[in-house]
This record gives C-alpha cells, sequence and structure tokens, in this order.
C-alpha cells in the first residue's frame, strides 16, 4: 500500500482574501420596475396580498 499525504494547510494563494470591501454595490432597480411593484399592490385586495408580492 502506498502513503498518501494529505495537504491540510493551504498555500497563500488557494486562501480567499480576508479584507471586506468598505461599502457594498447597492442594486439599482428602474423606474418601470418599482412602477409595476406599485401596481401589483394597489390591486391586492385581500389582507395579506402585499406580503406575498415579493416572492412574485
Amino acid at each position: 500500500m502506498k502513503n498518501k499525504t494529505v495537504q491540510l494547510v493551504k498555500t497563500p494563494e488557494d486562501r480567499p482574501n480576508p479584507e471586506v470591501a468598505e461599502q457594498t454595490k447597492r442594486r439599482n432597480f428602474s423606474a418601470a420596475y418599482k412602477r409595476s411593484i406599485l401596481e401589483m399592490a394597489d390591486l391586492c385586495a385581500e389582507p395579506g396580498e402585499i406580503g406575498f408580492l415579493p416572492c412574485r
């Protein structure tokens, strides 16, 4: 049986960069998308329907 060497410690090149960005990139939504959300909200008639809008 051959001896297999297992590398437990990763080399510095394999490790992810531990530093984080100072500020994350924010998502931008178009005016048309925002308008469509408001139109769907206006169509909601039953209690709790608006809560399901983000799921659509």
